[in-house]
């Protein structure tokens, strides 16, 4: 969405939407516990689900050496890539302690070690990187368009639908809960207030990671020391064009290779707070129409472009698979009447007995 709206209005145009955008996320942050009842276990579930299976084509991307690369699809992104999954796999599933916990970033370090006799790693930009840069208050005009600040507007509550899935996929799969309202709406506010300070600072916005709640849920580390230090590590690499340049040349099949595991690990989360209180027919009537939308008009390039079709409608719903699920859920889970509680009781003894025959 940013892409196009800077193609046709300019750097500056962008800034101050995102501003307009932190404001909005804040505001929904501070009104998310009167709505949070929109946002039930079975459409957390079925968005978690969603962000797992839209993140599996940006892991291929990357594993073949990343989109427009001059040797994207190559046998040797694929080697590299294969040899830091595999050892991904082995380190997770057939060791304990460090190793176990550590398998991504010990596999990134022997992927880029094998990637090098392919030529893959180049030091010569941490050469000309410099040692030492601070950012500029304010390096461009901020411009405030209101059709473009509403558009903006509109798909931040979207990617604040995405920031409940993923924070509901991080909590449930390392502390086996739903994550309390103001944990919700705090990492909502907070993600609002980066997107303010980085207007302010000629910075893209911020948004949450898919890739890292799959390492969350894989490694169960939560520890609040472990991501401020991670913190500290990118605020380091943005003081120190050096450091930055250093993280840079980490090769994208390693990358590729040493997160694809994970991500199935998002997905596998999703289907478990569907099935947490049963499936009913309308959970999966709501389920499975939510995510054929989502991933149907994901995977149809130009599904919403056609005559007649406003161009936002694209640019909110046709860029992401994860918008059009949610809404869907939201909107089904609103309108379908709910299951009576007689029904929901005789198919769970019927169940039982069945098991018990077994």
């Amino acid at each position: 969405a940013l892409q196009a709206v800077g193609g046709e209005f300019g750097f500056s145009v962008i800034l101050g939407a995102e501003m307009v955008g932190g404001i909005v996320a804040i505001v929904f942050s501070l009104f998310y516990d009167k709505i949070r009842w929109i946002f039930p276990p079975l459409v957390t579930g079925t968005v978690i689900f969603t962000i797992g299976v839209s993140l599996y084509p940006t892991a291929i991307k990357y594993i073949a050496g990343g989109v427009g690369t001059e040797n994207f699809g190559s046998a040797m992104n694929w080697i590299v890539g294969l040899i830091t999954f595999a050892v991904t796999f082995g380190l997770t599933n057939f060791t304990k302690g460090i190793t176990k916990i550590g398998s991504i970033f010990f596999a990134i370090i022997i992927g880029c070690v094998v990637s090098i006799p392919f030529g893959m790693i180049d030091p010569s930009s941490i050469g000309e990187a410099a040692w030492f840069s601070l950012p500029k208050f304010m390096p461009f005009e901020l411009k405030f368009d209101p059709a473009v600040c509403i558009t903006i507007a509109i798909i931040y509550v979207m990617v604040n639908i995405q920031l409940i899935g993923d924070l509901s996929a991080a909590t449930a799969g390392s502390m086996d809960r739903m994550p309390k309202g103001r944990e919700v709406s705090g990492g909502i506010m907070a993600q609002g207030l980066v997107s303010i300070l980085a207007s302010l600072f000629g910075g893209v916005p911020t948004s949450a990671f898919g890739q890292n709640v799959g390492i969350i849920v894989s490694t169960k580390v939560i520890n609040r020391w472990v991501f401020g230090g991670a913190a500290i590590v990118f605020m380091a690499a943005g003081l120190c064009p050096k450091l930055s340049a250093l993280l840079l040349m980490i090769p994208q099949p390693v990358i590729g290779g040493a997160t694809i595991s994970v991500f199935g690990t998002i997905t596998l989360n999703g289907i478990r707070i569907l099935v947490k209180d049963g499936l009913t027919p309308r959970t999966c009537t709501i389920f499975g129409v939510s995510v054929a939308f989502g991933l149907g008009i994901a995977q149809v390039s130009g599904s919403l472009t056609g005559a007649g079709m406003p161009g936002w409608i694209n640019t909110i719903f046709g860029t992401s698979a994860i918008t059009p699920c949610a809404i869907m859920a939201i909107v089904l889970n609103l309108l379908m009447p709910p299951e009576p509680v007689e029904e929901e009781k005789r198919l769970h003894v019927s169940d039982s007995d069945a098991e018990g025959e077994e």
